[in-house]
């Protein structure tokens, strides 16, 4: 028997904790209603056919490693990056179609979502640094990377975007915080109210409406609703995880996973 079923909006599925699913007979599993994403990061190597990873000055790519996870090394695959030790180093992670556009429109959502997921972790210390993890228009934003926030002043380089923000220099700096910009408006940004700690892995999850409204979520726990400015629906969308220093200290990033789907 299923353990439970989450709600969001209605009905949101099933969920199977620790449980074997099979199927028999004339059974299976058929996702061909959604386009689907999900990189566990297994491989040897970056699959630099779905990935695009860029550098701002030179430090230490986005890369398969066996030494990044948490709370054990290397277990269920993961990826990392290190920027430069200089200000305004950036190493960005994104996934884009051949004609550099996003292949993820929240208008195609109907009545259900489009989902971003990702398990991340910060190395070390959570000073003199910023990430983003989540949805935005362009897979390569540069040092400012899609958003950053300093005291309370936000700067949104991308022009329609849905992201999970954390920037040592926000009034806000101990912990995540979801923000939106949709036509290079920028939305209320939604605090999570779970503390950041470094050496921590946490899940950072977005869910995009067909109208554009987005739904944050941390560890599995809706922080907030943004639906009066969220994205363009129509702007196709591309997965992204960045890291940014904001010194000369050189900032490091961990990635477990990510997942992004939506209706066919």
């Amino acid at each position: 028997m299923p353990s439970g079923y989450g709600t969001d909006r209605g009905v949101r599925g099933v969920t199977y904790n620790d449980r074997v699913i099979k199927t028999r007979g004339a059974a299976w599993l058929e996702p061909t209603g959604g386009i689907v994403l999900f990189d566990d990061f297994l491989g040897d190597t970056l699959n630099t056919n779905t990935w695009v990873a860029t550098e701002t000055a030179t430090g230490v790519a986005w890369a398969v490693s066996s030494t990044a996870g948490d709370p054990v090394a290397a277990h269920g695959g993961w990826v990392s990056a290190q920027t430069d030790n200089v200000d305004a180093a950036a190493e960005e992670l994104a996934c884009m179609a051949a004609t550099t556009v996003g292949n993820f429109r929240p208008d195609r959502a109907g009545n259900g979502l489009l989902v971003f997921e990702a398990r991340v972790s910060i190395p070390t210390a959570l000073t003199a640094r910023f990430f983003n993890v989540g949805l935005t228009d362009d897979e390569t934003e540069g040092a400012a990377l899609a958003m950053s926030i300093t005291t309370a002043t936000w700067t949104t380089t991308a022009t329609d975007a849905a992201l999970w923000v954390f920037d040592s220099t926000a009034t806000d700096n101990d912990n995540w915080l979801g923000q939106t910009v949709d036509t290079n408006s920028d939305g209320t940004h939604i605090a999570s109210t779970v503390a950041t700690a470094a050496d921590t892995a946490q899940v950072l999850r977005i869910e995009l409406d067909s109208a554009g409204g987005a739904y944050f979520y941390e560890g599995g726990v809706l922080m907030g609703v943004e639906t009066a400015v969220g994205v363009t629906e129509t702007v196709p969308l591309i997965p992204y995880v960045a890291a940014g220093s904001t010194t000369t200290t050189a900032v490091d990033f961990e990635c477990d996973y990510v997942y992004t789907a939506c209706a066919r």
